[in-house]
């Protein structure tokens, strides 16, 4: 079980039969939340290797909350804006890596920003995931695996006590403009 979580907002969106990997978890893209675009229309899509699972629909220059929890085994959620966007059963995947805005073999990568993400090695309800919607700080640290709030101190610290690995590769910063408040 895990929820990752955060504010995510597209500067441009991907051309048709594009994605724009998000959170992808596992070593060759088994699983993830991504934006593609299709028949001219971009949606938010959990899909894995085998399938694809798109919601509602996405624009760019908009600040957008959400949060991927994956409840047992292969159960899937996607919640946007507070509200369940893709209930699925995704491949329950081998790896345990989590990619932020592209995937091992990818050449298409996410243009956008992220901020006040958190990660957690449990599945989050739909109450809690709105509790910490609102807030860069997290409201719940039992489980907590990351947050990205102090990005500029450096801070990559395992919160949960798991000894995960966080591993920093490209330009990480903190974002100014999400809605959510300290």
């Amino acid at each position: 079980a895990f929820t990752i979580m955060g504010w995510i907002y597209l500067v441009s969106l991907p051309a048709g039969g594009a994605y724009y990997p998000v959170f992808i978890r596992g070593s060759s893209f088994d699983s993830g939340f991504q934006f593609f675009t299709t028949g001219g229309v971009t949606r938010f899509d959990l899909g894995d290797r085998l399938v694809d699972n798109t919601g509602s629909t996405a624009s760019s220059d908009t600040w957008y909350h959400v949060a991927w929890v994956r409840e047992s085994g292969i159960v899937d959620k996607l919640y946007v804006d507070g509200v369940l966007d893709i209930n699925v059963n995704l491949i329950d995947e081998a790896g345990t890596d989590v990619d932020i805005s592209d995937w091992s073999y990818g050449t298409q990568f996410f243009d956008g920003r992220v901020e006040a993400l958190k990660i957690w090695d449990a599945a989050l309800t739909i109450e809690e995931v709105n509790q910490e919607r609102w807030r860069h700080r997290p409201v719940r640290f039992a489980n907590l695996w990351n947050r990205t709030d102090a990005l500029a101190s450096g801070d990559v610290t395992d919160y949960s006590g798991a000894a995960n690995a966080w591993t920093v590769g490209g330009t990480l910063s903190t974002e100014a403009n999400p809605p959510a408040g300290w």
